[in-house]
């Protein structure tokens, strides 16, 4: 955990090549990597998996505690959530209401589960949870490049935030919804959801979700956009999917004019293989296969040792 006021919290910290796992045996609201808060920070090539609650978490709480230009990317995020809700793999806190510069790219997010309990002793699960989650405000975030699959609320929320940019993502299954928008006042504004992938199979799941007083302005763009369902355009002509209703009356609005209803035909999504095939038409609308050749461990390189530093180790030099 990573803490302190814009004048004393961490800087220009880099945590690459770790492999976090079986995390929170006794408190459970922990993360991986817990910036509360910190600023420059990169966390990249990690490997993070059976965590009660986040991988990563980015706080900002006032103009004098905040985390500011920190990048998570090439992390591979498993099975998160487990025994929390109201979470996400990735999650930051934006209550300072300030651009954060924050950047949340090329992470493989797979499995986030979500759990509540009744007062009768009832579990539910998977509850409440989202591959990556703008809470409070959080402002001025890149999403860029990530796969989320299998999460219950959405690949992504933005809960109240403005200026946010979900782009080049792919959402995989999502229970309830793809991507939620909680618009909290007239705050939220400006954001933009452009040429990603959505892809699910639930029979009676959102495809854009939103609460709270929908304005047209929430969204700055959304667009280039690629949906499927195995139940076909049919899928999508006939059901309320999104703020606006239909995804007929969604575009009419003047959002996702340009996207497309079809398969964007992975490799083998049974098999969580999602590199497109060479004529998927996600790659007509401007995606951009995600690198998953170097996600995770297997993509980390350690810089090597100046050779003379290196040879006067080797004999027990100082």
């Amino acid at each position: 955990m990573m803490t302190g006021d814009v004048a004393s919290q961490p800087r220009d910290t880099l945590i690459a090549g770790n492999w976090m796992h079986h995390l929170g045996e006794v408190y459970k609201h922990v993360a991986g990597v817990y910036c509360i808060t910190a600023s420059d920070t990169r966390i990249a090539h990690n490997r993070f998996e059976f965590l009660p609650r986040y991988a990563i978490s980015f706080k900002g709480f006032d103009a004098t505690r905040y985390s500011h230009r920190n990048v998570a990317e090439y992390n591979d995020i498993l099975q998160t959530n487990l025994e929390t809700n109201d979470t996400g793999a990735i999650e930051t806190l934006g209550r300072e209401k300030l651009p954060t510069g924050n950047v949340i790219q090329y992470n493989r997010i797979l499995d986030v589960v979500g759990l509540k309990t009744t007062p009768e002793g009832e579990f539910l699960s998977p509850h409440f949870t989202w591959g990556i989650y703008l809470d409070d405000y959080s402002s001025g975030t890149i999403v860029r490049g990530n796969l989320v699959a299998r999460h219950d609320w959405g690949g992504g929320c933005i809960h109240g935030g403005q200026n946010n940019l979900f782009e080049n993502n792919i959402f995989i299954e999502g229970l309830t919804h793809q991507m939620r928008y909680q618009v909290r006042d007239e705050f939220c504004k400006d954001n933009r959801f452009v040429r990603n992938i959505i892809w699910y199979r639930a029979p009676s799941a959102d495809l854009f979700k939103h609460t709270g007083q929908w304005r047209p302005d929430v969204l700055a763009e959304s667009d280039s956009n690629l949906f499927w369902h195995p139940g076909g355009a049919t899928f999508f002509a006939g059901r309320n999917l999104t703020p606006l209703g239909t995804l007929a009356q969604w575009q009419a609005a003047g959002y996702d004019r340009h996207s497309l209803v079809a398969d964007p035909l992975f490799q083998n999504a049974a098999r969580d293989d999602y590199r497109l095939r060479p004529n998927s038409p996600a790659l007509k609308l401007g995606f951009r296969p995600l690198p998953f050749e170097k996600i995770g461990l297997r993509g980390y390189a350690r810089h090597a040792l100046p050779q003379a530093v290196a040879g006067a180790n080797r004999k027990g030099g100082k």
